[in-house]
């Protein structure tokens, strides 16, 4: 033994040489490799050699591991990157992890009640995790259930048919017999959803044994609709099975003893321990301004309830039609994740209707949770309140009582088009959320004109179309919000101010490296603002600033510091900008196809630009981009470079060219 480090052997800091081994083939497109490198074990997905060069099945291997790659859950295995190796080709990069499958273990005969009761409890906190991410995994089944030799914890693997609602490609039903649903089995059936990895999972449960038969049965239903809803409604039952009723008991006793048995002090005694709950409702609350009707149209699987008073609750018909007078209060609860149902046919949403002006007020969490409302600050499964007061001109804000939308770690949608089109809200609700999911506040405010502040948002980082279209229309918005995130998504400043009449500042953008289409159209009509924002960005992507000042009153460009663009970056940037005098430099050597597209279009009092391009060979890389300027100014220019002039795609007509 070595009395220094305390191993047995002697060490060597030399790591072995990489070595790869393929361990498994499948019968469809893949093989699994292991691999060390480093001195560290990792696992490779890839294609089978016949199918390396197959668009699609690159495609098919991209998509899943952009859909694993941000998961971060002890049940279900790590995906660390898509790369390409010699000799094994184009694969996904995962944690190794010794073991073997639930199907190996269940081959060996029945396990342990111990055994089995902690896979299943391991292996419903995976799923639940993948369905409030809005993940669907499509293929669960004991061969894709790894238990390591570390103590036998589940690792959820092989995601080559898993989706969300946000890939609109390789959509098409998969699966493995005696595990998929049957609507997916049928001749006509569907694409998986989270239903059908319920049913996957009740076949499972049925497999180890440690589940309720009533859970097993309700999981396995043939009619979707009739299945557990959630993942998390499968736990509560099995808790409640595994609990023992001492909370009934206790109950009783304390309401039984002081009849039969004691009376006076005892009694009393025992009345104080019962809490008076007398506290005002805090939920969400329509109050009506006038005389009238509300109604609500609910297309969540459970019912929700309502109340005159908030002590005496009554269940609500799918259409709840409830007349109100003048000053009448209606209190509003549920048991919903979300209030909105989507398939690959169509989409629905619950959705509020007031005949006559009402306030709209209180925590609208208790429609997610009636009971812990008030401490709830997630919103799980998608688009929970999208589009639930879309339209409605009625809607007023109150001038005392603020609506709460308190969650801090969003879901895809769940916001989406919640108030467009709402003409008489003043005030927005406040938006503490840091933890933004894609489309989450999409439209959210579109079209509201009264509008006149934007809530904070402080998120850091912003994913694909989070904030897309957000305030456009909204012609009384004069302040903006601050926006400090550093990482933008594709599309996710995408029209947020267009035609935001009033605004006459625009916040700061400090991301330095960008997104494709992440600041499109962003400021466009905004004719109050004068002055442009710092745009520091030095890592560009496809259309990133296109139209991003279009038709705004701005004087002064802001600098442009990246050196090497994309397709498109620049189009239309400043087109139309009436007002401007002063272009920035542009620094680029080598310009890229309709890069500087119609840039400086109809920019009628602009007359100096400085371009130092040494290669404009790109397709419709100047294309109208001085058009319709000053009728006279200079274009400088690098020395020799071969401009055409007195053309729209180059020298306008009265300008003189400079070169340096």
């Amino acid at each position: 033994m070595d009395p220094i480090s305390g191993y047995f052997e002697p060490l060597s800091a030399t790591p072995e040489k990489d070595t790869f081994e393929c361990i498994y083939r499948s019968g469809g497109w893949c093989e699994i490799w292991r691999g060390m490198r480093n001195g560290e074990y990792r696992v490779y997905k890839c294609l089978k050699k016949q199918f390396h060069d197959n668009a699609l099945y690159q495609e098919l291997l991209r998509k899943e591991f952009e859909i694993c790659r941000n998961l971060s859950h002890p049940g279900i295995r790590r995906c660390y990157a898509l790369t390409e190796l010699e000799g094994i080709g184009y694969c996904i990069e995962m944690e190794y992890v010794e073991g073997e499958t639930l199907a190996d273990l269940l081959d060996r005969g029945p396990l342990s009640p111990d055994l089995a009761r902690i896979i299943t409890d391991e292996l419903l906190d995976a799923v639940a995790y993948l369905h409030r991410n809005n993940i669907r995994h499509n293929d669960l089944k004991p061969s894709n259930i790894l238990l390591s030799r570390d103590g036998g914890h589940v690792k959820l693997i092989d995601f080559g048919l898993a989706d969300t609602d946000s890939w609109a490609i390789l959509k098409a039903k998969g699966g493995t017999p005696n595990f998929a649903p049957p609507e997916v089995q049928a001749a006509h059936g569907g694409a998986g959803s989270q239903a059908g990895d319920i049913y996957a999972l009740g076949k499972i449960l049925d497999l180890l044994g440690a589940a309720p038969r009533r859970v097993v049965r309700r999981c396995c239903r043939t009619n979707p609709r009739e299945r557990w809803s959630y993942v998390e409604q499968i736990q509560e039952a099995m808790d409640r099975k595994r609990r023992f009723p001492w909370a009934i008991i206790i109950a009783a006793a304390a309401i039984l003893l002081p009849l039969f048995w004691f009376h006076g002090p005892v009694t009393t005694f025992i009345s104080s321990l019962i809490p008076v709950k007398n506290a005002p409702w805090t939920g969400l609350c329509i109050e009506a301004i006038e005389d009238g009707e509300i109604s609500f149209h609910n297309v969540a699987f459970t019912r929700i309830q309502y109340s005159y008073d908030s002590q005496h609750w009554t269940t609500a018909d799918t259409l709840l039609t409830l007349k109100v007078r003048r000053r009448d209060c209606v209190y509003f609860r549920g048991k919903n994740k979300s209030y909105a149902r989507r398939n690959m046919e169509k989409s629905r949403y619950s959705h509020f209707h007031f005949s006559a002006p009402c306030y709209v007020y209180g925590n609208i969490m208790s429609l997610i949770d009636s009971t812990a409302f008030e401490t709830e600050v997630s919103l799980i499964d998608s688009h929970n309140f999208a589009r639930m007061f879309e339209g409605e001109q009625h809607l007023r804000s109150h001038p005392d009582k603020k609506l709460l939308l308190p969650a801090k770690n969003l879901t895809i949608g769940c916001y989406r088009w919640m108030f467009k089109g709402c003409t008489g809200i003043t005030e927005a609700p406040q938006l503490p959320a840091t933890e933004l999911k894609g489309y989450c506040y999409q439209g959210m405010f579109m079209d509201c004109s009264a509008l006149q502040k934007a809530p904070e948002l402080p998120a850091l980082r912003v994913p694909r179309y989070a904030f897309a279209l957000m305030f456009d229309g909204c012609h009384g918005l004069t302040e903006a919000p601050a926006l400090p995130a550093l990482q933008v998504g594709e599309r996710s400043y995408f029209i947020m101010f267009r035609n935001c009449r009033s605004l006459t500042q625009a916040p700061a953008l400090p991301a330095t490296r960008l997104d494709k289409d992440c600041y499109m159209n962003m400021f466009e009509s905004c004719r109050s603002i004068t002055e442009a924002p710092d745009l520091p960005a030095t890592e560009l992507a496809p259309g990133c600033y296109a139209f991003l000042f279009s038709r705004t009153g701005i004087r002064k460009a802001p600098a442009l510091p990246a050196k090497v663009l994309e397709e498109g970056c620049y189009k239309y940037m400043f087109s139309y900008c009436e007002d401007l005098m002063e272009a920035p430099v542009l620094p680029a050597e080598k310009l890229e196809p309709i890069c500087y597209l119609g840039m400086f279009q109809y920019c009628s009092k602009l007359d100096r630009v400085t371009m130092l391009a040494t290669d404009i060979s790109a397709s419709e890389c100047l294309s109208h981009w001085l058009l319709d300027v000053a009728p006279e100014g200079t274009l400088t220019c690098r020395k020799g470079l071969d401009l055409p002039r007195w053309t729209t795609n180059g020298l306008p007509h009265g300008w003189t060219l400079e070169e340096r």
